[in-house]
């Protein structure tokens, strides 16, 4: 891979990161603080967990570039 391509790659891979990190915040104690089910914060943890899970893995795989 390109230089160019992996670090335009690195930078939209840091957003991505910066914007769930931030996510993992404004979600559950903004977004979802009206609602008094426990199961739409469990459901949104959830899917965090898989997001940042998903995207590790994707990020691991630009080492060997």
């Amino acid at each position: 891979m390109k230089k160019d391509e992996l670090k335009k790659k690195r930078i939209i891979w840091v957003i991505w990161l910066v914007i769930l990190i931030i996510s993992a915040y404004f979600v559950p104690f903004v977004l979802l603080r009206g609602i008094n089910q426990v199961e739409a914060s469990f459901l949104y943890w959830t899917v965090f967990a898989v997001a940042a899970i998903l995207s590790t893995i994707k990020i691991t795989t630009y080492w060997s570039d």
